[in-house]
């Protein structure tokens, strides 16, 4: 037998296509009594190559590599019950790296040994509102990785608070060291065995104070010792010259205000997160927002915020403790002088920003950067660039309304027209009376971030986020 012709073998099998040398050998279909059908490359009358394999009554589908028989290679594979896994296959079982949509909607992607999800990978279970992202073994976290909880939404407010732990697992339950978040803002630091708490931890709770304590198997063996409760307030020794008093009624004044602070912080924590998933943390970029939104940068003249710079051009990140500590410092900073002659000046200028900024009611995000999706949509793969040029263009103290016109000029070609426009729109001090302008008005990085994305909002055709990021870092030409 030599060329195309048709077999049909004493089980009721039926081929069709090439033959060589008495061999079936080539390209060909395969039709099983049950209807089963296979179309592709044949070597030596086995699969063996590209083809597509077909159940009976067409419920399960595979197109892909065929190897002496078996699913080898890359391919797709439809299952009876509407699953789908498109990736590597070896020996007929996922291994190697793929994709496994289920039929409810959950979802893995990573690597795979032996149909097992094995190595790095992030399941996603859309009907629970969870994902995991780090090591599996043998189906199960195993390693280090990170799980992520949905829970409720705030009132009034989008996006969602959640739970998170980061740290060690053992066959699918937390085991080891790790860092787990409540979505109360509460956080225990330590040692876990089966997922409960087990050994020595730190807890940070909702007001603030932090407690080193130990625990067996998630009940506590003793209450912590009243010495060794450290305070969220962790300052420089200049604002406890007074001894420990003073630390207490710094610590008061942040208690009394706890619940507005955790309000404040967990709703621009969650302000402009795409995913419903992510941790819940503060970034400097968000920071910054918070603060001109509450006019923060009304009480002084050049608001400086060396606490929320970012950090060699990463958008640093905040837990709430850190968050408490920079606002005791800002305040310290923004009404240092009418408290010079007070007793508890640093907690009396921290009483003063609560009540004066952040008591008032909550303001609708401002900026050009927060309140839309869509923006975030376009530039989220690029908002790290933004931060670092910014960085730069503050490290050469040209954070400035008038030089950020002509470095947005010469990178981006944007007229500074239209620029001064948008710095106008909403940074205080730029929009004067009449037709004139003040370009001498410091910026922060936010700022600088909102007024980039202002421009290009106000392009037509927008141009590409990348190309723009591309351009932000190339060496900026000498300007004046």
């Amino acid at each position: 037998m030599h060329g195309k012709g048709q077999l049909t073998f004493a089980d009721g099998v039926v081929y069709t296509g090439d033959m060589r040398q008495n061999n079936i050998h080539g390209r060909g279909a395969y039709l099983w009594p049950d209807g089963s059908t296979y179309n592709g490359t044949v070597r030596f009358g086995v699969r063996d190559g590209e083809g597509e394999y077909v159940s009976a009554g067409g419920r399960a589908r595979y197109c892909g590599g065929f190897k002496q028989g078996a699913r080898h290679g890359q391919g797709t594979l439809h299952y009876e019950d509407g699953s789908q896994y498109v990736g590597s296959f070896v020996h007929s079982k996922r291994h190697g790296r793929g994709k496994m949509t289920y039929k409810n909607g959950n979802t893995y992607m990573g690597e795979w040994q032996d149909d097992l999800r094995h190595g790095e990978g992030e399941m996603v279970w859309a009907t629970e509102g969870q994902k995991y992202t780090g090591n599996w073994r043998a189906d199960r976290p195993d390693g280090l990785g990170t799980h992520v909880w949905q829970t409720d939404k705030q009132a009034t407010f989008e996006y969602p608070k959640r739970n998170s732990y980061t740290g060690e697992w053992k066959e699918g339950t937390r085991h080891g060291h790790g860092l787990f978040t409540f979505a109360s803002g509460a956080t225990f630091d330590g040692y876990w065995v089966n997922n409960a708490k087990h050994g020595k931890g730190t807890m940070t709770y909702e007001n603030g104070l932090v407690a080193s304590c130990e625990f067996e198997m998630d009940k506590a063996r003793a209450a912590a010792d009243p010495h060794d409760v450290a305070e969220i307030v962790i300052l420089p020794v200049e604002y406890g010259a007074r001894g420990s008093t003073e630390r207490e009624q710094i610590r008061c004044a942040v208690l009394r205000h706890v619940k507005v602070l955790k309000e404040v912080y967990c709703r621009y924590a969650t302000m402009g997160q795409l995913n419903s998933l992510s941790p819940l943390t503060l970034d400097s970029l968000q920071m910054q927002r918070l603060l001109l939104d509450y006019n923060v940068d009304r009480f002084a003249k050049d608001l400086q915020l060396p606490s929320f710079e970012t950090d060699q051009g990463v958008n640093k990140e905040y837990l709430f403790a850190d968050f408490v500590r920079a606002l005791i410092a800002v305040g310290d900073e923004l009404f240092s002088e009418e408290f010079k002659t007070s007793k508890w000046r640093v907690a009396d200028a921290f009483d003063a920003l609560v009540a004066r900024a952040l008591l008032s009611p909550a303001p609708q995000p401002s900026g050009f950067l927060y309140p839309s999706k869509t923006v975030l949509q376009a530039w989220g793969p690029e908002l790290h660039v933004l931060v670092q040029a910014s960085t730069k263009l503050a490290q050469r103290k040209a954070l400035q309304a008038r030089k950020v016109l002509a470095f947005l000029n010469s990178q981006l070609g944007v007229r500074a027209q239209l620029a001064t426009q948008v710095l106008s729109t909403y940074v205080r001090g730029v929009a004067s009376v009449g037709s004139a302008v003040n370009l001498q008005v410091p910026m922060i990085p936010v700022q600088f971030v909102e007024t980039v994305v202002g421009c290009w909002l106000a392009q037509n055709p927008q141009p590409s986020p990348r190309d723009w990021a591309q351009k932000l870092l190339e060496e900026p030409k000498p300007q004046e």
